[in-house]
């Protein structure tokens, strides 16, 4: 038998290699007895279960060794025979030995020790103990008995035995650990409420769970490994491809979320939520992402009857409010009439009138939002003539207030394709707002350009920025939410339902738009809105 060749590629080798070239270190000594090699070759077949291994070893290491017994053995509490070539009392008369379970705490060793408890014949013999790692939570060592000592050559044999020992027990532990997360893995996926699809970074399938094969008929060893379009073929899916070519362009860290009326099945038309995000690799890259799929057809049918509800009552609600509203605003006609308690009163009761009629409107936009019945009628807005408007209707709100409020107008031509009706609102919102806001200092309006690359369209920059008192970071996230308000009643003076907001989000989005907010409490905020810049040709074309 050759001689092996050392293996040194890898500055921290693996244990098979470490295996490998200790093998071959100790060629030379192990040379004198081929069959000790032949023996050590017979071990190292990869196909080998445990069990079998276990069974090979008991049976060549006394060939090779001129041992009487060999155990493999656990060692908790109570020491247990995993494996041995001896019948099972004499096993069981070698473990009673007392001169042997000191030996068992203290491997690797070889030693001469009193045998006269095991056998009638035999009054001692030489024991060699190695530790093969560990089995079921408890060390393992493997414990040869023979009548002579054990030379050298034979001590690395078993040395090597006990190393090949060791990392099939390794193996066999990594083995039922994966078989055990897999286990769960499947019962975990199989027995989810939405469906779960896992795709790589080429968009073909590579998990189909039960839920979704009832959800769309389909099987999963029919549908994985095709690409994801040929198994959501409908032009619905459209949407859910662009938000996961998006995914794996834009990096780890980020998820999408987004809601499709389709024909998941045939016959079966429904609202399904599909929510992603990606799975990292070994390496930290973006190799595949998962996809849960969840029928949200009840919840969509009663966020229906909602609006219907809060549109028919809005509609009725806004009947009895214009008639007191007209009734309110006879008896301003007569004012002078009135004594000055009487004149109060009038006042207080055309201010609810009024914050009645502007909560009614605003629960109606809402519910043309949600219904999506909003309409846009877009064409080319001059903001800086729009925000100019707006600072001049706000001038005598913030006059009684104290407050200073500007708009500073930029040198160049800031032109985006809106609706004015609705722009004028989001930023007439803002504006209100931020003097609702702001106890004294001020509030400015600024536009600014950025981008402009290839990589990225010029946009218009809209800052609405005051000196308010600001708002916590924890509160950040929601402050575009329905019915959020961020301040409680006892921290500011004005009251409201906490829908502005999110209508002015809802008007931005919908208008191809972007808006965030930057804040600090004690610090005022600053909120901010982007839209594409209407370029000049497209100007003067309209």
């Amino acid at each position: 038998m050759g001689k092996f060749r050392p293996i040194s590629r890898f500055t921290v080798l693996p244990n098979w290699e470490r295996l490998l070239i200790r093998l071959q270190t100790m060629s030379d000594s192990l040379g004198a007895n081929d069959g000790l090699l032949e023996s050590l070759g017979l071990l190292l077949d990869k196909r080998l279960t445990l069990a079998k291994l276990l069974a090979r070893v008991c049976l060549r290491v006394p060939e090779q060794t001129g041992s009487w017994a060999v155990l493999v053995l656990g060692l908790g509490s109570n020491p247990r025979v995993i494996a041995t070539n001896l019948a099972a009392k004499s096993a069981d008369r070698v473990l009673g030995l007392k001169a042997i379970l000191p030996e068992l705490n203290r491997r690797p060793s070889s030693k001469k020790i009193n045998l006269s408890g095991w056998s009638s014949k035999v009054k001692s013999g030489f024991i060699n103990v190695q530790s093969v790692g560990s089995y079921e939570n408890q060390p393992v060592a493997m414990l040869s008995l023979s009548q002579s000592t054990f030379d050298q050559p034979t001590q690395q044999y078993l040395q090597l035995v006990a190393n090949i020992l060791s990392l099939h027990f390794e193996k066999y532990q990594l083995q039922e650990k994966a078989l055990a997360s897999g286990e769960e893995f499947r019962s975990l996926t199989e027995y989810l409420t939405g469906g779960l699809v896992v795709i790589n970074k080429d968009m073909k399938l590579m998990l189909w769970n039960r839920t979704l094969e009832r959800l769309t008929g389909q099987k999963a060893k029919n549908v994985i490994g095709k690409e994801l379009e040929q198994v959501f073929t409908n032009e619905e899916f459209e949407p859910l491809l662009t938000e996961i070519v998006k995914l794996f362009q834009t990096g780890n860290g980020q998820s999408f979320s987004v809601d499709l009326e389709l024909d998941l099945a045939a016959g079966k038309s429904g609202w399904y939520n599909f929510s992603g995000s990606l799975l990292g690799s070994t390496r930290g890259e973006a190799a595949k992402a998962a996809i849960i799929i969840r029928d949200i057809s009840n919840i969509k049918r009663l966020e229906q009857k909602k609006n219907e509800f809060i549109s028919i009552a809005t509609h009725e609600f806004r009947t009895p409010l214009t008639a007191i509203k007209g009734y309110l605003s006879l008896l301003a006609r007569d004012k002078e009439n009135l004594t000055k308690k009487q004149s109060l009163y009038l006042d207080r009761a055309t201010m609810a009138s009024d914050r009645l009629v502007s909560l009614a409107e605003d629960l109606l936009q809402i519910a043309q939002i949600e219904q999506g019945r909003i309409t846009v009628k877009r064409k080319v807005v001059d903001l800086s003539a729009l925000l100019k408007k707006i600072v001049r209707d706000f001038k005598v709100k913030a006059a009684q207030r104290g407050l200073t409020l500007t708009f500073t107008k930029p040198e160049f031509e800031a032109k985006a394709f809106l609706d004015p009706v609705r722009a004028e609102q989001i930023f007439a919102n803002l504006v209100d707002n931020a003097l609702k806001y702001t106890a004294k200092g001020s509030v400015k309006l600024t536009i600014e350009k950025k981008g402009g690359s290839e990589t990225q369209p010029q946009v218009l920059v809209i800052q609405v920025r005051d000196t308010g008192i600001g708002i916590a970071r924890d509160k950040l996230e929601g402050v575009f939410d329905k019915f959020h308000r961020v301040h409680q009643t006892e921290q500011v003076r004005e009251q409201g339902a906490g829908l502005g907001l999110f209508i002015v989000k809802s008007f931005v989005k919908l208008q191809g738009g972007r808006i965030t907010v930057k804040s600090r409490p004690g610090h005022g905020s600053t909120f901010i809105v982007e839209f594409p810049l209407v370029k000049k040709q497209i100007v003067a074309r309209k």
